[in-house]
């Protein structure tokens, strides 16, 4: 909510892509960023919650590891039907899908305009 409560001042946005996804068993997504957007996000059509997390790291956002601020991922379950928005630098991946099961999701990129 702070990540966004940043953005009220935005009052246009664009979807610049969207794509599709089918996380059969074994897949997964190495770590990356979404370079050139403002927000990304990820709507679960089908999931059945275990079938792969998506991670963020925290040194994406500077933080590196020391005594103070050890290194730690944050992880999300995918939600059937919810979306799940982040700020497209964020440094993510998608965990190993060991389910039988299918996880179909629809990931898109957005620009903000003032």
């Amino acid at each position: 909510i702070e990540f966004f409560d940043r953005y009220k001042t935005f009052s246009k946005y664009e979807i610049m892509e969207s794509w599709f996804n089918k996380g059969e068993k074994h897949s997964y997504q190495n770590y990356h960023i979404h370079a050139g957007a403002d927000i990304s996000g990820v709507y679960y059509h089908q999931t059945n919650g275990k079938d792969g997390n998506i991670t963020f790291r925290t040194d994406s956002l500077g933080i590196r590891s020391s005594k103070i601020y050890p290194y730690y991922d944050m992880s999300q379950e995918p939600r059937k039907g919810k979306i799940l928005l982040f700020p497209s630098f964020l440094e993510h991946c998608v965990l190993k899908n060991q389910t039988d099961d299918e996880r179909i999701s629809v990931s898109f990129n957005v620009n903000l305009q003032i």
